[in-house]
């Protein structure tokens, strides 16, 4: 897959407001109600519902728990996700199954998901790459300096993804993973 066609717009384009919108329509759409029936249930009008589905306004908390509760779902389904937490992390879960489809499976460890879709399972093969290559890195780190070097290659990595490859750029990393064997050399 080729990194370059990824665009930064088609990720912040949709701001929060925009986002939380677009779930509430989503979910208004699927029970059948009109913008003007779901502001009556609310208290508002049918003009300051499609506000906020379009993103051009954001309900504040209280408002967004009466929608939810109008649409009879858990506010986490409107709310602009935080995967921070476990329950948070799931609803981004149940969005990326409507994104991108998701099998489940039983593995070794328990379940485990992977992606239907072309683009995020090559976002995957990457990250499951990388993060192999670091634990592996890890292990080989005889020094507190060496393990926060492989830590923030690894983070460095994660800040800037997706990344394109150049040739400066792999020889970089190349002579970083040099160096750290030359350094385990030297201590034996």
């Amino acid at each position: 897959m080729d990194n370059s066609s990824f665009e930064i717009s088609n990720y912040t384009d949709l701001s929060a407001a925009k986002r939380t919108g677009n779930k509430i329509r989503k979910i208004r759409e699927a029970k059948g109600l009109s913008q003007s029936e779901l502001g009556k249930m609310v208290g508002l009008n049918g003009d300051r519902i499609q506000k906020y589905e379009n993103g051009v306004r954001r309900p504040k908390a209280d408002l967004l728990e009466q929608i939810a509760s109008a649409l009879s779902v858990n506010i986490l389904s409107l709310s602009d996700l935080n995967a921070e937490d476990s329950l948070g992390a799931m609803y981004m879960l149940f969005l990326m199954e409507d994104s991108y489809g998701i099998d489940f499976h039983s593995s070794e460890s328990g379940p485990a998901i992977s992606f239907r879709d072309d683009d995020m399972g090559e976002y995957m093969r990457q990250w499951m790459e990388r993060n192999k290559a670091f634990n592996d890195d890890l292990q080989y780190c005889r020094t507190e300096n060496e393990r926060k070097s492989v830590t923030f290659d690894y983070s460095f990595w994660k800040w800037n993804f997706p990344e394109k490859k150049d040739k400066n750029e792999i020889k970089k990393t190349l002579e970083h993973q040099i160096n750290l064997l030359q350094e385990r050399i030297n201590e034996l």
